[in-house]
């Protein structure tokens, strides 16, 4: 009898499993779209932080009608520090054609000295804002630098994770691309 009992607490326990497992896929498969992170074909979320480099605050809605890159970025990332010259350079390069750059440190307020001094160090003229999570995390940011090119209607159009040989040079090129479009 005792057998019995522990075959079927055994059934019952690998039943609710299943049943778990099953509701949870089902639960990603209706929220797929909130889960997943910004990829090209997306509407870019709408954000709106405090700038470092000025007072006030920059909202991505603002910049609709230029092509935009979203770079987060940390203060203790190398690769984002040693990206950030190339960003610089194609920022003064296509700026004039309607490209903008909204560099998002991911450290929160607590880093902002911090962030302005690299800034600064590095002649950076583009905006650099504070995020505290919300916007990383809106976007899916896992890992840094996390660049998101979008076009002038909104859209993202690449996201790259991470730097590559080649990376200057292919980041250009698209900004090219999305700035000969029409306004």
């Amino acid at each position: 009898m005792p057998e019995r009992a522990s075959r079927w607490a055994g059934r019952a326990a690998v039943s609710l499993g299943v049943a778990v497992l099953v509701m949870n896929l089902v639960w990603m498969g209706r929220n797929w779209a909130d889960l997943r992170p910004v990829a090209a074909g997306d509407i870019a979320p709408p954000f709106s932080l405090p700038r470092l480099d000025q007072d006030g605050q920059l909202a991505l809605e603002d910049l609709r009608g230029n092509v935009v890159l979203v770079d987060f970025w940390a203060t203790w990332c190398d690769p984002c520090i040693a990206a950030m010259p190339a960003l610089e350079r194609i920022y003064k390069r296509f700026q004039s054609q309607g490209f903008e750059i909204v560099s998002v440190n991911t450290e929160g307020p607590g880093a902002a000295g911090k962030a302005r001094r690299v800034a600064r160090e590095l002649g950076l003229t583009f905006p650099i804002v504070s995020d505290d999570g919300y916007v990383s995390s809106l976007y899916k940011v896992s890992t840094i630098p996390h660049l998101v090119l979008i076009d002038r209607r909104g859209v993202v159009t690449e996201v790259h994770r991470g730097t590559r040989s080649g990376f200057e040079k292919h980041l250009a090129r698209d900004v090219s691309a999305l700035t000969q479009q029409p306004r």
